[in-house]
């Protein structure tokens, strides 16, 4: 949505596989730290939901396949302190 991501978020993918029917199937979750609240919940979900349909169709013009995305969001308070987290994801 060529804006900026929040401070204190990543984006971990926890399936990607190619399905018999030729659809690339990618699971990922966005983890944040954010607690504050702007707006309603329905804009929210309105929101991710953009992001989402536009994320969807930049990766199957880049792969030139079909893209089944599944997206979800979790909200943990300080997340990006815990290092057993941030070794799960990856990052160390």
């Amino acid at each position: 949505m060529e804006q900026e991501v929040p401070y204190q978020t990543a984006v971990m993918v926890e399936q990607l596989e190619d399905t018999d029917s030729g659809v690339l199937r990618v699971e990922a979750t966005t983890m944040s730290s954010a607690t504050r609240r702007r707006g309603s919940s329905s804009q929210a979900c309105n929101r991710l939901k953009q992001v989402g349909q536009a994320a969807r169709q930049a990766i199957e013009r880049r792969l030139n396949t079909r893209v089944y995305l599944a997206l979800w969001v979790k909200v943990r308070k300080d997340w990006s302190e815990n290092e057993q987290l941030i070794r799960d994801m990856g990052y160390v």
